[in-house]
């Protein structure tokens, strides 16, 4: 399984819902902000958010199971799940 394939397993286990980084991390994915990339690249729509807690970064993602179409200067959300076939 690719490491974008793992990464899109763990955000169909919990979708809609904030994943921590540590979360992300246990996969133990090289370049895991790269792949993040790389899926929103194909239209997967993934945020992300930070908070800083007493000095330290924390962060999060979550993805909507929607797809992003980009046409011209319109974009277009499908509502639906990404198959694993487009990762």
């Amino acid at each position: 399984m690719s490491q974008k394939s793992r990464i899109m397993s763990l955000f169909k286990q919990y979708p809609n819902q904030w994943i921590p980084l540590n979360t992300i991390l246990n996969l133990r994915i090289a370049q895991y902000n790269t792949r993040i990339s790389e899926l929103r690249e194909k239209g997967i729509f993934i945020e992300n958010k930070t908070k800083v807690v007493d000095g330290v970064k924390h962060s999060w993602f979550k993805w909507t199971p929607i797809t992003i179409e980009k046409t011209g200067q319109a974009t277009f959300f499908k509502e639906g799940a990404v198959q694993d076939s487009h990762v």
